[in-house]
């Protein structure tokens, strides 16, 4: 199922060189290529406020920095393509995404109030990519990810998701804790949603976590037991309230940016 390449999508600041030795894990693991890229706006980076410096204005530079980051991170897997890109990040690497078997990108950088109330490109990444999404924190360690929080609503748990996510998983030995963050307006049978886990991954179970708030309780429980990151499944196929409002607490998890998040999706049926 994952022969495409890992595309890793960086902005060529601090983080950058996390990313890459990130997705060279992952290009180990799964003996696929890397496609490194990054797409600029000019006017971004001429802003003032905007933290690259210094202030690049042509394609050579932002071509030549790539590369050098690239170099400087010593990859045990060399990109087969490093790609510079002018336009807007988040529509190139979404359309991008649909020739990638994962992508690879930062979490939610800006803490502005227009970014926290549209998004960044790593919310748009996690709402909208048509591959598994990696969103990695500039201050991860690179350490081995062995265990992580599967955050389910259960009817997210399709056959594409499953199937994806056991292949995924396994060939990367990242064992996943179910769990589920009950409401109080809930109407699941929670006995039939523990069968139906236990029957679609091999016996394993589903904790049952009680939290106003999902991201709230999502994030205490990978701190409780003590995980390596989060698993969530953003669905396109629902209602516009329902999608609204599930790309709401994507987007709030996005931003909380605590741990590595994976996120995968569910796209409308052709």
């Amino acid at each position: 199922m994952f022969s495409k390449p890992i595309v890793v999508a960086i902005d060529l600041t601090n983080g950058s060189e996390v990313l890459l030795k990130f997705a060279d894990r992952l290009a180990s693991y799964f003996n696929l290529d890397i496609h490194v890229i990054h797409v600029y706006n000019l006017a971004a980076h001429t802003s003032a406020t905007h933290p690259y410096e210094p202030v690049l204005t042509d394609h050579s530079h932002f071509q030549d920095k790539l590369e050098q980051i690239v170099s400087d991170a010593n990859l045990k897997n060399k990109p087969s393509k490093i790609e510079t890109h002018q336009g807007f990040a988040a529509p190139f690497l979404i359309n991008r995404s649909k020739e990638a078997s994962m992508l690879v990108s930062g979490t939610a950088q800006s803490t502005t109030f227009f970014d926290r109330l549209f998004g960044t490109v790593s919310t748009s990444l996690s709402k909208s990519a048509h591959c598994p999404v990696w969103l990695i924190p500039s201050n991860y360690n690179n350490s081995p990810i062995t265990a992580m929080a599967f955050g389910s609503d259960w009817n997210t748990l399709t056959d594409d998701v499953i199937i994806k996510s056991q292949e995924l998983l396994n060939t990367l030995s990242i064992k996943p804790k179910f769990v589920h963050i009950r409401g109080e307006a809930e109407d699941y049978d929670y006995d039939e949603m523990r069968q139906d886990i236990a029957t679609k991954f091999n016996g394993a179970r589903i904790d049952i976590v009680e939290n106003e708030s999902i991201v709230d309780g999502l994030f205490e429980y990978v701190h409780d037991y003590n995980l390596d990151g989060l698993i969530i499944v953003n669905r396109q196929d629902k209602s516009t309230l329902e999608k609204f409002l599930l790309s709401s607490t994507t987007h709030k998890i996005v931003f909380e940016k605590q741990c590595p998040l994976l996120v995968f999706h569910i796209w409308p049926k052709d």
